[in-house]
């Protein structure tokens, strides 16, 4: 195109170069503007005397030149020419460059060769041209080739071609195949660690899950003054006789950490329960409330812990029933006497103390088996007492689940193995039974004897029935201390809940990770070795010429979809939990929302890039400004991804790897290789592609908030 200005300009330099400016690669700059293969030749511009490097240029062209030499930091001048020298001189076609031996193939408008030596102004000290030169203009450029000026193919937006910086490809593969696989399994062993360590901390919390522990009283018993006390497993409560609330006492204000039936009280007030320290073995303590202090009962071992205890009404004898069938008659102070081997009974362990003779519940059938406590026959049994009530056999109540020894009657609670329990009333001689109706239904029901009342207590329920001497039911009896207790283990059997499913559900996670990292780490791996491991050819200066393909907006669009669905994805999260579940929740989707703004900002910054031709060469340009410039066998890909050695390259060319080539000659372009996704995955984790940084995050912050949820609750 003709310049319709017909002013013409000088180009000059003077050796000033911008702030920052590398003066050696200013002359390699310098020199490879004027065609020349070394230095040497261009060091009279670096002497602080004004030189024109280009004389009787158009306006256009002075200010092209102009840009470019100072985007590689050479600051130049524009001055007139002048007017008795600006008339246009005859075109030639200068003489082709020597081409660099490793450099990519150079243009015909930057980097063809002028003269073998650079042409200085007759002002200079640069030989003087010849005769056949000084015809010719000073400096011209060439003309583009006819394809460069015919290619119908339609341009792009060129990169900033002098921010480019060439992609760091290993010079050695096999050694960078070998740190992958070793990556891999370091950090497949220290997922796996991992996960064993959390394994090993959520079995240090072997509780049942949340609604399972213990609401309501283990045991009970009566002290002296009638006082009720209530044992659960992390404290004792306190009643009045009246039943109104008066103390709470913990295990840990007794020394230990859980309590365990059963309870009994001894005739001076000590009471005496099972008590042990963190995972130690109960032992049986006796303890006075009073002066909150507690010791070992018994200084003798005994085979198993306590699960009954009775008092003999003469004389200071203590009965104690082994969870293995023992029987032990001790006195007050604990001395063990005597042993014997009983039957365990079947439902709830218990020992009545009746009559000079002891009663223990039967294992195998509706009846009591009745011992001798004296010394000479201790443990005999000395026959058996049948417990039937008609209606209870006819119901499917066939055994004795706990009994109980009122003022003037005794309790019998009467189940099955498929049947829900039943309350009879029975006389002194076990006879004359009466059922007593329950207004709702128990699970694990015990009985307490509690001044002439009995009450029939569940561990699963905190509200405990009243029943009357005469067996007619009362108002139920509620603690204020019980309720209190159960929110206690409500919260308690939240975090141990918690404990748990963080324990079964990190190590899940933990592996999936280190799943998802080793494939990421063999992806790289088969990336490496399906990619061609060829370093790109430097481009210093930067070739012009180059057909740079235009970018198209479906990438864009795909992007802007993806970073829209995200965003509704969290917003629609946190707006879900806010309205079920309150605040709390709702902060706890925050990090989630974060995670998808910033995959959102990745996703966008990751999009871009530049896909260059230039004759039998291409360049691809990544996000970052790193390119790899070489032939177009090394470009593999996939219909969204063009993939260089070291470059990932979003594009969106219709027919991508199948590059439609009926307007570019079959010279210039070799259809590239396809990459499957394995490859593709590969490249963009080894590349460090924001892409994988999306990903990654919105990874993470969906754990933290899933965990976050999990610990809220």
């Amino acid at each position: 195109m003709i310049d319709s200005d017909k002013q013409r300009f000088n180009l000059i330099f003077s050796g000033q170069l911008l702030p920052g400016t590398d003066k050696e690669r200013a002359k390699r700059t310098l020199a490879a503007f004027f065609g020349l293969r070394d230095t040497s030749g261009v060091a009279v511009f670096f002497s602080g005397k004004p030189v024109p490097l280009r004389r009787n240029i158009t306006r256009s062209d002075a200010q092209r030149l102009y840009r470019q030499l100072r985007g590689v930091g050479l600051i130049c001048e524009l001055s007139a020419a002048d007017p008795s020298t600006s008339a246009p001189t005859a075109k030639a076609t200068p003489t082709p460059a020597p081409a660099r031996p490793s450099g990519p193939r150079q243009s015909s408008r930057s980097t063809q060769a002028v003269a073998a030596k650079p042409r200085a102004p007759l002002n200079t000290v640069a030989p003087k041209p010849t005769t056949a030169q000084s015809s010719q203009p000073v400096i011209r450029d060439a003309p583009a080739t006819k394809q460069a000026t015919s290619d119908p193919l339609p341009r792009g937006k060129a990169p900033n071609l002098f921010a480019l910086r060439p992609a760091a490809v290993p010079l050695n593969p096999t050694q960078l195949r070998e740190a992958t696989q070793i990556r891999a399994f370091v950090f497949a062993g220290a997922a796996l660690a991992l996960c064993a360590l959390v394994l090993a901390v959520a079995l240090r919390f072997p509780a049942a899950p949340a609604g399972q522990e213990p609401l309501g009283a283990l045991a009970g018993t009566t002290l002296p003054g009638n006082e009720l006390v209530l044992l659960l497993e992390g404290a004792l409560l306190l009643h009045e006789r009246s039943g109104l609330p008066r103390a709470r006492i913990s295990a840990a204000d007794l020394g230990f950490d859980r309590f365990s039936p059963p309870l009994w009280t001894m005739e001076n007030g000590d009471i005496l329960l099972n008590a042990a320290i963190g995972e130690a073995q109960l032992r049986l303590q006796r303890c006075n409330l009073e002066e909150a202090s507690c010791y070992t009962f018994s200084l003798e071992t005994l085979d198993s812990p306590v699960i009954a205890i009775a008092s003999s009404l003469l004389g200071d004898s203590i009965f104690l029933l082994g969870e293995a069938g023992q029987l032990w008659r001790s006195n007050s102070a604990g001395e063990l006497e005597y042993t014997a081997a009983v039957q365990l009974p079947w439902g709830q362990p218990r020992i009545l103390s009746s009559g000079g003779l002891l009663l223990i519940p039967a294992g195998d059938g509706p009846m009591l088996g009745v011992y001798r406590p004296d010394k000479q026959n201790f443990g005999q049994q000395l026959d058996a007492l049948l417990v039937m009530p008609p209606t209870a056999i006819a119901a499917g109540q066939d055994r004795l689940r706990d009994v109980a020894l009122g003022e003037t009657s005794y309790w019998a609670l009467m189940a099955g193995s498929e049947t829900a329990p039943g309350l009879f009333q029975l006389d002194q001689q076990w006879g004359n039974p009466t059922r007593i109706s329950l207004p709702q239904e128990l699970h694990e029901p015990f009985l307490i004897g509690w001044r002439d009342k009995l009450l029939i207590a569940d561990p699963k329920q905190v509200i405990i029935q009243r029943v009357a001497g005469d067996g007619l039911l009362e108002t139920p009896f509620e603690s204020s201390l019980l309720i209190q207790e159960r929110e206690r283990w409500i919260q308690i059997s939240k975090q141990r809940s918690m404990m748990r499913q963080l324990g079964i559900g990190l190590p899940v996670v933990l592996i999936l990770l280190c799943v998802a990292a080793t494939l990421l780490y063999l992806a790289s791996y088969r990336a490496l070795t399906a990619m061609p491991q060829k370093r790109s050819a430097l481009l210093d200066p930067v070739p012009a010429g180059i057909h740079w393909l235009p970018t198209s907006t479906h990438k864009d669009r795909a992007v802007t979809q993806m970073g829209i669905v995200l965003s509704l994805f969290s917003v629609l999260a946190l707006a879900l939990f806010a309205s079920l579940k309150g605040w709390p929740p709702a902060i706890a989707c925050l990090p989630l929302v974060f995670a998808c703004l910033y995959a959102w900002s990745e996703l966008r910054r990751g999009r871009g890039g530049h896909l260059g031709l230039l004759n039998k060469h291409f360049i691809a340009v990544d996000f970052d400004g790193r390119y790899f410039y070489g032939e177009h066998s090394l470009l593999r890909g996939s219909a969204t991804i063009a993939l260089a050695p070291g470059v990932v390259l979003p594009v969106s060319l219709p027919a991508l790897p199948n590059l439609d080539t009926t307007n570019i000659a079959v010279e210039r372009y070799t259809a590239i290789h396809k990459s499957n996704r394995i490859e593709i995955l590969g490249a963009l984790w080894l590349s460090h592609h924001p892409w994988m940084n999306a990903v990654v995050a919105v990874v993470a912050g969906l754990l933290l908030s899933s965990s976050l949820l999990v610990i809220i609750g």
